[in-house]
């Protein structure tokens, strides 16, 4: 378990000279894509509910982490990493998986509403990936995940992505 955590350490912070931020997020995609079997994505529009597409992809409720895009003018951009689950000190696991964190709250307001206003204000549609990364089969921490996308991001463009107020 070890081992797999410092590759996945060492895969984000690794920068090959000469490379777009394009082709890092989509090594970073690749690898999580690879190393998470369990994941799934799904687009949101502004006529959509987020609760009512989070039922239909039957997005999971265990512990991980997500990655919302807007997209606009055929160009997809991230605009916040999050992630799912807690562990207690003494081992036991908060309940608030990746199903009920999506339809959760964001800047304290329901995020239906949230992102709708967000798709309306800036003409864009959304995207949502998903990665379970803490369950029977595997043991990273959504934590450790999150900040190594926010640390890989923040190497790439110096800044956080635009709705992670703060990390």
């Amino acid at each position: 378990m070890y081992v797999a955590a410092l590759h996945f350490t060492q895969m984000l912070s690794t920068k090959v000279a000469g490379e777009l931020g394009v082709r890092y997020l989509s090594t970073m995609f690749e690898y999580l894509n690879s190393r998470f079997k369990c994941n799934g994505s799904f687009y949101l529009d502004p006529d959509q509910n987020i609760r009512d597409a989070i039922r239909i992809n039957n997005v999971p409720n265990d512990f991980g982490v997500y990655i919302v895009s807007k997209i606009s003018d055929l160009k997809e951009s991230i605009i916040y990493i999050g992630k799912a689950g807690s562990i207690n000190n003494d081992g036991s696991l908060k309940k608030q998986g990746i199903r009920k964190r999506l339809g959760n709250k964001q800047g304290g307001i329901a995020r239906t509403e949230y992102f709708l206003n967000y798709m309306k204000r800036n003409k864009t549609s959304l995207r949502f990936e998903w990665y379970v990364t803490f369950n029977q089969d595997l043991c990273l921490l959504p934590s450790l995940v999150e900040a190594e996308l926010i640390q890989k991001y923040y190497n790439e463009y110096k800044k956080l992505p635009e709705l992670n107020k703060s990390f």
